[in-house]
């Protein structure tokens, strides 16, 4: 949806300023001069994203997506530090060392995602980019984030906000479904390196969200309706993309 504006309004969207109106004049206001600049700089209107919202869309589900682990390296000992639990403690390196040993600790890194909009049949998209922004933020702490509709990717930050400042809703046509659904399934990839699914939705039954349960990537979706309300959050001003 692309429109004219003299000024951006307080709704959701991603504006862009064309030019922009310079005035100058003297100190005492004897004269006033006007020149009409081009600029190419864009406004990006993202929705809000209420504690509430956040508590609904980031649920136990995503939060073991998100969560990193933590286990014993059985290789590697340091020095015994306070507060070390007594399973920490190498009891075998303590008696060769003289002192109290540990077990180091090796953490992984929570898998990388990929993050589904279902653009298809979300009305205005309001419900759709607030849900898809909560669901953002809850997955901050992953290094590692993609989000995709089934026909772009977008990876860093700003793209992603610019997607859930200017998504709609588009119209079903009985095939974009099924196809969508193929390339969210080329994105994720196979084997121990496919990205976790979280699909964005304001229909769990519709008919991309079941090409997507049910096809290859069963068992790796984890499905999150779209709510939230139409309210727009501050504006973030940087330069417009091509």
């Amino acid at each position: 949806v692309v429109e004219s504006l003299s000024a951006p309004g307080a709704r959701r969207g991603l504006y862009r300023q064309r030019s922009v109106r310079v005035t100058w004049s003297d100190a005492f206001g004897f004269w006033r001069a006007t020149r009409v600049e081009p600029s190419d700089r864009e406004l990006r209107v993202p929705p809000v994203v209420s504690p509430e919202l956040l508590r609904h869309v980031a649920g136990r589900p995503l939060a073991r997506i998100a969560e990193r682990t933590s286990e014993q390296d059985r290789t590697s000992v340091r020095p015994y530090e306070k507060g070390d639990g007594i399973r920490r403690i190498a009891w075998r390196q303590t008696a060769h060392h003289g002192e109290l040993m540990s077990f180091e600790q090796a953490g992984t890194d929570a898998p990388p995602v990929l993050v589904v909009a279902d653009a298809i049949g979300a009305s205005d998209g309001d419900e759709l980019a607030a849900a898809l922004a909560a669901v953002l933020r809850g997955l901050q702490r992953v290094p590692d984030v993609l989000l995709s509709d089934g026909v772009r990717v977008l990876r860093s930050p700003i793209q992603q906000e610019r997607f859930c400042a200017a998504v709609v809703g588009e119209r079903a046509n009985g095939e974009e479904e099924a196809r969508r659904a193929r390339e969210v399934t080329r994105i994720a990839g196979g084997g121990p390196s496919r990205r976790r699914v979280v699909l964005v939705t304001r229909d769990p039954e519709g008919a991309f969200a079941r090409a997507l349960t049910r096809g290859p990537l069963a068992g790796s979706v984890t499905v999150v309706r779209a709510t939230g309300s139409s309210d727009a959050a501050d504006a973030h001003e940087g330069t417009a993309e091509k």
